[in-house]
């Protein structure tokens, strides 16, 4: 976010500037009677985003142990991580 040229406030009071102002566009939706639902909502795809990072992770390791071998990197066989 840039500040405007015409704003001389310090770097951080601007960014507090920046940081109240999207919040004060966020808080209704928060605030609405529908906030448990939308904090329910949030509560699920938090969870759900962190265990597809950490699958895809996994993944990640296990493609590099798979094809390392391949590559001539390690002494294991692509067979051995098969089974």
């Amino acid at each position: 976010m840039h500040s405007d040229p015409r704003d001389h406030r310090p770097p951080a009071t601007a960014r507090r500037v920046g940081v109240r102002d999207a919040w004060a566009l966020a808080a209704p939706f928060w605030r609405d009677r529908s906030e448990r639902d939308a904090w329910g909502l949030l509560g699920a795809v938090v969870p759900l985003s962190l265990a597809v990072v950490w699958l895809n992770v996994r993944f990640s390791q296990w493609n590099n142990r798979f094809y390392a071998p391949v590559g001539g990197t390690a002494a294991d066989t692509p067979a051995a991580q098969v089974g």
